[in-house]
């Protein structure tokens, strides 16, 4: 087989194949997706992966196509396009090795997090913040105190902004349960991926009672609602409990878990909600952040 039938019996399907498991990697989920990054990450720098291969594997299939074009007798002009997009692609996959942005096109840390809504409105990643603290003036009896309310946050979660009306983080809660925990006075609000199907995210909102009253049963507040279980739960204080169960909202099924104590600030007591919305399709792909999580938060004065 001679030089110019080779190339292109092996240069086209590399190049293609090179291509597809670059789009594959960059722009999907797929578990082949998520190995792909993960093992490319330990094994080559991140140009590497994200420019000099797809650029060098369109550069390989020029390379194939240009013995076909002469083959077959293509018109001059397609074959010396053909030709100097070879070196285009080449020359343009070392440039980008030097230390210039990135386009977002190609960025895979980018393009992940623009497939999660985590992107804010100037087109800027939202970075993961694995302990994240938010500072937030309340009225409890006749002081005005201010409260700290931190907590440690898994990779696929994100703390909104509280002083962020616009943040693309607020989280879109089903009517029934805006009772249940209303954004406006939240000590603490965690969101997580979108579910691929419905696109509603996750979320945890922490919110506070500062009467200290008794917990209020999640069915006087969410119509429809179904109990699963009521247990002690044993985090914060020894009146803890874990409530769960599921309810219908606009056709749609979701759970709500809500964690409750009551907790000692400056000489009151407060009662604690934390609650967990999520559709009860996409809940096994968070449980397992959730007891990490809420452990680790903490209310300080």
């Amino acid at each position: 087989m001679d030089s110019i039938n080779f190339y292109p019996v092996l240069g086209l399907p590399i190049g293609c194949l090179g291509l597809y498991a670059w789009y594959v990697e960059t722009y999907t989920d797929t578990p082949l997706a998520q190995f792909w990054r993960a093992y490319n990450k330990a094994n080559a720098p991140r140009r590497v992966n994200e420019i000099f291969i797809p650029l060098l594997m369109l550069g390989m299939i020029s390379g194939a196509l240009l013995p076909f074009s002469i083959k077959i007798a293509l018109p001059q002009h397609i074959q010396s396009v053909i030709a100097g997009s070879i070196l285009f692609f080449y020359m343009l996959s070392i440039v980008f090795l030097l230390p210039i942005p990135i386009p977002h096109i190609v960025d895979q840390q980018w393009q992940w997090h623009k497939r999660h809504g985590f992107i804010d409105e100037n087109g800027k990643i939202i970075t993961s913040t694995p302990h994240q603290t938010n500072t937030q003036t309340y009225p409890i009896g006749q002081q005005t105190l201010t409260i700290k309310t931190s907590m440690e946050l898994s990779e696929t979660w994100r703390a909104l902004d509280l002083n962020n009306p616009n943040s693309p983080l607020i989280p879109h809660l089903p009517h029934t349960s805006t009772t249940l925990n209303d954004p406006k006075n939240s000590l603490f609000i965690a969101v997580g991926t979108p579910e691929r199907t419905t696109g509603f995210r996750p979320n945890l909102i922490i919110t506070m009672d500062p009467t200290g009253q008794n917990p209020i049963p999640l069915e006087d507040v969410i119509p429809r609602w179904l109990t699963i279980e009521v247990v002690p739960f044993p985090i914060h204080s020894p009146d803890a409990t874990m409530s769960s169960g599921i309810y219908i909202d606009n056709h749609q099924s979701y759970t709500a878990i809500q964690w409750t104590w009551t907790q000692r600030i400056a000489e009151h007591n407060i009662r604690v909600y934390a609650t967990l919305t999520s559709t009860t399709t996409h809940l096994n792909h968070i449980a397992e952040d959730l007891p990490d999580m809420i452990s680790s938060l903490e209310i300080t004065q």
